[in-house]
């Protein structure tokens, strides 16, 4: 059996360490920090797609190896399943505020006794007339259906992902405007068009994934947020899913 001398040992080391690492590292070091990577898989883990993981991180998919892809796409795909699995969001009935429910168990506070009799008219202040509010200036509307949120688009489809793309209508037909899309979970994706039109996208180097695709209505500027008003689950294919129609209330 032949031995391997030093050069031979350091030779077969190297090329056993650049196979855990793609092509694409390589060639893009600083993009492609380990932290960086480590980072997207804790982003899979917490919820986000591939994706948005590498979004939020930015960083590139392709910075990871092909044993890195892997266990990426199976976190992802274990949460989704558990996520996919639960039943479908419903929309519960709009809770009375706490200002509504104080005000309805308050007791009513007693009316203020009248004065003694003895006390003549002269020595009371007379009650002031109430100053009429100044009208205020009717403030623009929204169109019917529009929830409001503030428009997002998707950045440009890259070669390694593949496009979502469908129509958010209400009950009667019409397009559903300016409500937000989410796949599965974390922050707004895109918002649709008001027409009701939308465009996403999705890494297609994981093959047949399973999405959720929440909307979410009314924006409430306060909190920057709204109530989820409809969802729907897809199978995400390396061409990308066309077509798609949502109907919410």
């Amino acid at each position: 059996m032949r031995r391997l001398g030093p050069w031979g040992v350091a030779a077969a080391a190297l090329l056993l360490g650049s196979a855990c690492i793609s092509s694409f590292a390589k060639d893009n070091p600083q993009l492609c920090d380990a932290n960086k990577g480590q980072a997207v898989k804790d982003a899979v883990a917490g919820g986000l797609t591939p994706q948005a993981a590498a979004d939020k991180v930015g960083t590139d998919l392709r910075c990871l190896s092909d044993d890195e892809a892997k266990q990426v796409r199976a976190t992802y795909v274990a949460f989704t399943s558990s996520v996919t699995s639960a039943p479908a969001p419903t929309l519960a009935s709009p809770a009375a505020s706490p200002t509504t429910n104080a005000a309805s168990t308050q007791q009513p506070t007693a009316a203020p006794t009248d004065a003694p009799a003895t006390q003549t008219p002269a020595t009371r202040a007379p009650t002031a007339a109430p100053t009429p509010s100044p009208t205020p200036f009717p403030s623009p509307s929204l169109a019917a259906g529009d929830a409001g949120w503030p428009p997002k688009s998707i950045s440009p489809i890259q070669s390694n992902e593949a496009p979502i793309t469908g129509r958010v209508v209400h009950a009667n037909g019409t397009g559903a405007g300016h409500h937000c899309l989410i796949l599965t979970s974390g922050p707004c994706a895109a918002t649709t068009d008001a027409n009701g039109s939308f465009t996403l996208k999705f890494a297609s180097g994981f093959g047949a994934v399973p999405i959720n695709i929440v909307v979410k209505g009314q924006y409430n500027s306060a909190t920057g947020d709204g109530p989820v008003v409809g969802s729907q689950s897809i199978t995400m294919s390396a061409t990308g899913v066309s077509g798609l129609t949502i109907t919410v209330p």
